[in-house]
């Protein structure tokens, strides 16, 4: 038996990119069963149902496009801890020049007011969750 804090954490994706989510889903939960003792932290993974009071953290995936930025909004204004990570890799083929300037936008919103990082890929994505994870 060890004691550890406990954080709630809701992972969503701002842009349907859900093989994503469920690669941040696995890291967290390898993360806990690597790191939960020595660290004395845990990152309990709850449904995206969740209602805001019952989450401590949230984090953020967005790829080429970008919706429910109300839910960014108001965990950033409940003062929650919010990781967003940011897909860097557009295939012109699959991007609408709309839709990236609004992810460029969303991007400018919320810079300095929670955490962000841009990933290249589903390796380097689950190595900065496991970063952010650490850090916390």
């Amino acid at each position: 038996m060890f004691t550890a804090n406990v954080y709630r954490v809701i992972v969503c994706s701002l842009s349907g990119t859900l093989e994503e989510v469920n690669v941040v889903r696995d890291v967290v939960r390898r993360w806990n069963h690597v790191n939960a003792e020595r660290s004395g932290k845990v990152y309990m993974l709850v449904e995206k149902s969740a209602h805001q009071d019952d989450v401590d953290v949230l984090i953020g995936i967005v790829g080429n496009w970008v919706e429910k930025t109300d839910v960014v909004d108001a965990f950033i204004s409940a003062g929650k801890k919010v990781m967003l990570f940011f897909n860097g890799y557009h295939d012109p083929k699959n991007t609408i020049l709309s839709e990236e300037k609004k992810v460029e936008a969303f991007h400018r919103a919320v810079l300095g007011k929670c955490h962000i990082a841009e990933y290249r890929g589903i390796s380097e994505l689950g190595m900065l969750v496991e970063m952010f994870l650490e850090s916390e």
